[in-house]
């Protein structure tokens, strides 16, 4: 019988470094998870009124109706509330715009949402609102402008 034959070393540097950079962009991309899921240390970051409104308009036209419909009127005056840091009006909506130029795309939706609102809540027929700004459109609006807040920050 012959001696096994002495093992030869094999260069392993290529193998070792797609490991490092695999290592290295699966860090990155773990980063960039927590970031968006706002997982420590990334938890604190700006309000986004827009997409919280969303969420409220969804459940609130879910349970159908004038009260509904009323509820997510509120939230997304909520949010622009929230958004401006005052209480904001359709008269200060050009002052809003040119301060969060983001929005300046859905200008027109975003009057017409002030005029359904004016309808519901100060008109005399309350049903008037729905007709100017289907709650479909509503549900997009907030939508709109949620993914227009996300995109500027």
């Amino acid at each position: 019988l012959r001696p096994d034959a002495p093992a030869e070393p094999r260069p392993s540097g290529r193998l070792r470094t797609w490991a490092l950079i695999a290592a290295g962009l699966s860090a990155l991309f773990l980063v960039l998870l927590a970031r968006d899921l706002a997982w420590w240390p990334f938890h604190k970051r700006p309000a986004r009124p827009f997409s919280r409104a969303v969420r409220e308009i969804a459940g609130a036209l879910a349970r159908g109706g004038t009260d509904g419909y009323r509820a997510a009127l509120l939230a997304l005056h909520r949010a622009f509330d929230t958004a401006a840091g005052h209480r904001l009006l359709a008269a200060d909506l050009d002052t809003f715009l040119a301060t969060h130029p983001e929005h300046d795309a859905s200008r027109s939706l975003v009057e017409r949402f002030f005029d359904a609102s004016r309808a519901v809540f100060f008109g005399d027929a309350p049903r008037e609102g729905e007709t100017r700004l289907p709650p479909t459109e509503l549900k997009e609006l907030a939508a709109t402008l949620a993914r227009q807040e996300r995109a500027a920050r």
